[in-house]
């Protein structure tokens, strides 16, 4: 499993602003194949968006349109990416993990 991660700079907004931003980014890459999941982690100033992919190979596929969403979304989110890293799943316990929808 491969995951990417996505910081950004939120500014002053309030981090429930994470949420509606999390929640319109899953309506569009849950139709991506090979999408696996996607969690935001928030505090005052700073989301960082985990997306999970099947593979890397699966997220290098869909780079080119995934960074013109990330793009896109961020103009829109009114906030500035800070950076993009990739890395490889090498352990994880999540137990069905849902929040905020």
């Amino acid at each position: 499993m491969h995951a990417t991660i996505v910081r950004v700079s939120t500014g002053d907004q309030d981090i429930s602003t994470a949420t509606i931003v999390g929640e319109e980014m899953l309506r569009w890459l849950r139709d991506l194949e090979g999408f696996v999941g996607l969690m935001m982690l928030s505090r005052t100033g700073t989301t960082l968006t985990v997306s999970l992919w099947e593979s890397a190979e699966v997220a290098e596929r869909h780079r080119a349109v995934r960074m013109n969403f990330r793009e896109r979304i961020s103009a829109v989110a009114s906030v500035e990416i800070e950076e993009v890293e990739e890395f490889e799943v090498t352990f994880a316990h999540l137990a069905a993990l849902m929040v905020g929808t």
